[in-house]
């Protein structure tokens, strides 16, 4: 009898609603990793392979100003590793390599509304900031180029509508499905050399300018599969540390 009313006790502890309140601190991160690996052959047999690596990893700190909005900090990691090499019946082979590596700061606001018991939808706000560095690699037999490297800033605001169901008082599984954001990226090379005529792999022509640079703007939609994240937060109620 004493284990079941122990179990029933860990039970309810364990399903017990969790009621955001002013001064509640929140913790959060993100972790993701993809690769991919691929490889083409067309009817002269020559092979275009694609080898890709990035992942991520962004930790934040929220503080709830009121009962439904929160005002917080985030920083990142983030690494992007994309490999194309060429090659032919002749063994000539062709390669390229494109690595990122950028910082992130991104304050944000989230708002925060409850739907039913333990389940709650909010709304992201964001700014992001990111600094970073890229570098570009080519390799032929035929010719030789130093590896480019250059500097990369990013600025981009955003929504982001997501939900979030607590497994208690402290902690809760976060549901991300859509993204709505404006972007916009500057790449600066540091070591500017002229355009240069390559022949690839497959025997066509490529003028590389490496001097240039460069910068992309524009908005971005992500709503479907590709755009859905899930996540773990944890939240600390001021109340309870009183006590």
């Amino acid at each position: 009898m004493k284990k079941l009313i122990i179990i029933i006790i860990l039970l309810q502890s364990l399903t017990a609603g969790a009621q955001i309140q002013t001064g509640t601190h929140v913790l959060s991160g993100i972790f993701q990793i993809n690769t991919n690996n691929s490889k083409e052959t067309n009817w002269q047999n020559d092979q275009t392979e694609y080898k890709n690596l990035n992942y991520n990893i962004s930790p934040s700190y929220g503080y709830y100003i009121s009962e439904n909005v929160a005002i917080g900090l985030g920083v990142g990691y983030s690494s992007y590793d994309d490999k194309t090499i060429n090659s032919s019946l002749s063994n000539v082979q062709f390669s390229t390599e494109n690595k990122n590596y950028v910082f992130n700061f991104s304050p944000f606001v989230r708002i925060t509304h409850p739907i039913i018991e333990h389940l709650y939808c909010n709304l992201n706000i964001y700014f992001s900031y990111g600094i970073g560095s890229d570098e570009s690699d080519y390799t032929s037999p035929s010719f030789t180029i130093p590896p480019i490297t250059g500097n990369q800033t990013s600025m981009s605001i955003g929504i982001s509508p997501g939900l979030d169901y607590f497994l208690n008082n402290h902690f809760a599984l976060t549901f991300n499905y859509a993204n709505l954001y404006y972007i916009a990226t500057t790449s600066k090379p540091k070591n500017p050399i002229g355009p240069v005529i390559i022949t690839t792999g497959n025997g066509t022509t490529e003028e590389i300018s490496p001097e240039y640079t460069t910068s992309s703007s524009g908005f971005n939609f992500n709503f479907g599969v590709s755009s859905i994240s899930f996540g773990l937060r944890y939240y600390i109620h001021c109340k309870e540390e009183k006590k």
